[in-house]
């Protein structure tokens, strides 16, 4: 709960609590990935809604196979 996984990595903010389990859209920064932001998926028209939060990387997912990220 709380968290989103991005490329083999978490990210977190207490807003997502909300959304456990629901399909989201994440938006990157190719340039930094210490954040990703999270918004919510309009699922008549699949269009991104409202931003949710700026989640913030929390750790490697220990489920998938190791890769950090890296700043470019």
């Amino acid at each position: 709960r709380g968290q989103v996984r991005w490329n083999n990595n978490l990210y977190f903010h207490p807003a997502l609590d909300a959304y456990h389990e629901a399909t989201v859209l994440v938006g990157t920064d190719e340039a930094d990935a210490s954040r990703v932001w999270v918004r919510e998926l309009d699922r008549r028209t699949g269009e991104a809604g409202r931003l949710i939060c700026v989640a913030e990387f929390g750790g490697i997912d220990w489920r998938a196979p190791q890769r950090s990220w890296r700043p470019l």
